[in-house]
Formats: C-alpha cells, sequence, structure tokens
C-alpha cells in the first residue's frame, strides 16, 4: 500500500519501508523551470562557447520550488508515521554509516529541528536521523553526542551489516559429489514437473454465468448434441382465440392489388387459341396456380379487364 492510499486509516503495526532513498529532483537539472506564479526562468548561455550558467531567476525558482517539494514530502512522511497505533517500523539502507551519525549531531534545546536542517534534507532521513538523534535511547546507538530532549516515546535502534544478510559460501566441489539422495529428487523433480491437475475442468468453467447460459448447457447435456449445431429457437406467438372477421383488416393496398394482378399476368399464356379469358377460365386457373394469390385479391384483380387484355389482334395465333 502506498502512502497516499493508506491516508485516513490507521493499523495496529506499520512498516515504512525506503526510509533512505533520495527525494526526485530531476525537475530541477533541466536549463529551464517554468512557475504559475512567476513565470519562465532560463539558465544564461554564452553565445561564443555554448556553456550555461546558473542565472538569478532561475536560482531564485529552483530554491523556491525546492522548497515546495519538501514540504509536500514532509507531510507524505507525516502520513506515514501516524499511521501505526501501537508499533512503527522504520528501515533504510546507507552507505557510510559513520560520517551518517556526523551529519546528524544538531546542538539544539528546541523541540523543532533548526530551519538549515530542514531545508538541506536530500531524503526521509534526514529528517528522521537528526530528530531520532537527540532521543536518549538512541544517542548511545547513534553515537550521537548532541543535545539530549528527554521525551515519553521509546525507540529501539538495530544497525545490521550488509555482509551478515548475504548467503553462505558454498563448497563447488560438495556440490558436484555424487550423493544417495540424487535419485529421490530426481524422481521428485520429475513428479512435479509431470503433474496434473485433476480438476482441470472447474479451472475452465466459467465464474461468472446467466441464467440463460445455464439453461442452455442443461439442455445440451440432455440433448447429448455439440453446441455448434444447436440453434435456440424462435418463440412461438399462440393467440387463444380466434379474431372475428370484422376485427381482421382485409383492405388490400395498392401494392398488394399490383403483386395479385402481375402474378396472373404471369401464368396466363399469351396465344388467342386459348380462347377468351372470361369463358375458358384461364385467368382463374392462373390464379390458383399461382398459389401465393388470397381470393380477396383475386377478385381486387379485375378479371374483365384481364379478359379484355386478351381480345386484341396483337396476340400470337
Amino acid at each position: 500500500m502506498t502512502v497516499h492510499k493508506s491516508k485516513g486509516l490507521e493499523f495496529p503495526v506499520v512498516f515504512f519501508a525506503g526510509a533512505g532513498r533520495m527525494f526526485n529532483e530531476m525537475d530541477f537539472h533541466k536549463p529551464y523551470l517554468f512557475d504559475q506564479d512567476y513565470g519562465l526562468a532560463v539558465k544564461a548561455v554564452n553565445p561564443d562557447t555554448r556553456l550555461e550558467y546558473t542565472s538569478l531567476p532561475f536560482l531564485a525558482v529552483k530554491e523556491m520550488k525546492q522548497l515546495q517539494m519538501k514540504a509536500e514530502e514532509m507531510r507524505v512522511l507525516y502520513v506515514a508515521m501516524t499511521r501505526a497505533k501501537e508499533r512503527l517500523y522504520l528501515t533504510a539502507s546507507v552507505k557510510e554509516i559513520d560520517r551518517l551519525f556526523g551529519k546528524w549531531k544538531v546542538n539544539s534545546k528546541e523541540t523543532l529541528l533548526p530551519d538549515y536542517v530542514r531545508s538541506r534534507a536530500k531524503g526521509y532521513l534526514d529528517w528522521i536521523g537528526p530528530a531520532i538523534a537527540r532521543h536518549p535511547d538512541a544517542a548511545e546507538a547513534l553515537q550521537a553526542n548532541g543535545s539530549s530532549l528527554p521525551h515519553s516515546s521509546r525507540f529501539h535502534i538495530n544497525i545490521v551489516e550488509s555482509p551478515s544478510l548475504l548467503p553462505a559460501l558454498l563448497d563447488v566441489d560438495e556440490l558436484l559429489r555424487p550423493n544417495a539422495q540424487d535419485k529421490d529428487f530426481t524422481e521428485e523433480i520429475a513428479r512435479r514437473f509431470d503433474f496434473r491437475y485433476p480438476y482441470q475442468y472447474a479451472v475452465e468453467k466459467r465464474s461468472k454465468q446467466s441464467v440463460s447460459e445455464m439453461k442452455r448447457i442443461q439442455m445440451l447435456q440432455r440433448m447429448d448434441e455439440p453446441e455448434s449445431f444447436i440453434q435456440a429457437a424462435a418463440p412461438v406467438r399462440r393467440t387463444l382465440v380466434h379474431r372475428p372477421d370484422f376485427m381482421q383488416d382485409k383492405r388490400l393496398s395498392a401494392a398488394d392489388v399490383g403483386t395479385a394482378v402481375h402474378a396472373v399476368m404471369q401464368h396466363i399464356p399469351l396465344t388467342k387459341k386459348n380462347g377468351g379469358c372470361r369463358n375458358s377460365g384461364i385467368c382463374r386457373d392462373a390464379c390458383r396456380h399461382g398459389n401465393f394469390i388470397a381470393r380477396r385479391r383475386k377478385k381486387q384483380s379485375r378479371l374483365t379487364k384481364l379478359s379484355s387484355f386478351m381480345e386484341p389482334n396483337w396476340l400470337p395465333a
């Protein structure tokens, strides 16, 4: 959990690791700085030698932004150290610890650290170290001979040398010497690498399914058919009572009449030897042969006009 996410929370025991890291000051290494209130500050450049020099505006803006950054980091440190209700562990890795102890000696009777100590800090440990060094529990461990201030809190400082954290050296000859247990290790390694999980089907099962999906899976299991050959049937709507004739819309549109006429004309043989359409009943036979014209449409087709269409002399004999 980050320090920002822990804001507003409390825990019985808190570990604050990485207290020895340095603040991120990469933005101050650029040749220009921008401030919302003071504007743009750039370094001076010699046009002949092309060398950069720190200008006074740049130095002033840099100093101001560094103080703002350290004020924000101090607020973050306050949040991190006030999350513990019972015990707080601070860990840090440093180099040249004896030299660092000398920097932590502060000769001041004030509880608050001096301004120059707070402003020149490069990391959290530059604030934590001088504050703890003045505590009676830490003065002897940190070899700090400065002013000691009594306080009701208790500190325990443990210094761990880095060589003690390294693993013991291994004898190569001893590792290469054959051992009777190597065979057992080989079998154990083979058994672990050849392991097959007995519940692989449970791993592939979806963790979240809808009710429709579960019903479909049950249907497939009952039918014992592949999923790709099963298609969901569309729901069939059935009316319970037959609608009376006066509630049915029997009127035909112009498009329906035109469709009926074209269907009749499609099946009428255009020859004179078949006789008139009125006498021989060819139009009626054509309507029945079409099989897609309703009885009402057949009446709407105006068979008299169709029969007169068969009378002209231009029809082939």
